[in-house]
């Protein structure tokens, strides 16, 4: 025996370990009503971005194959500006080289895929 407490905790404690919302509660006199959201949980969403505005402008002509200095020329800046954002990016996706940094900040929804 367990008491109707303890059976409502473990369910209440099943429920929300299995990510759902549920309200468990006694009724008296008639038993046990529950009331939860049994749909699947939603997945779990990416990461904010942490890239600056100016680095997802580098990254989108990263993607596009330009090098630092057409990127310079492009955007204005030296290349040597754009070298440290290039760092910026390969540090913030975790990424050895540029390809890596594109895919990765893809995946993670940071760069819309085109």
């Amino acid at each position: 025996g367990s008491t109707s407490q303890e059976v409502l905790a473990a369910l209440r404690h099943s429920l929300q370990r299995a990510g759902h919302a549920a309200v468990v509660d006694e009724v008296p006199g008639w038993g046990i009503a529950v009331h939860a959201d049994l749909r699947e949980p939603s997945a779990p969403s990416s990461p904010p971005s942490p890239l600056t505005a100016r680095e997802r402008e580098v990254l989108a002509l990263v993607r596009r194959g330009g090098s630092d200095r057409e990127i310079a020329a492009r955007l204005g800046l030296s290349s040597k500006t754009v070298e440290k954002h290039v760092g910026a990016l390969l540090r913030k996706t975790a990424s050895p080289n540029r390809t890596a940094a594109v895919t990765a900040a893809t995946e993670l929804g940071w760069l819309d895929a085109d």
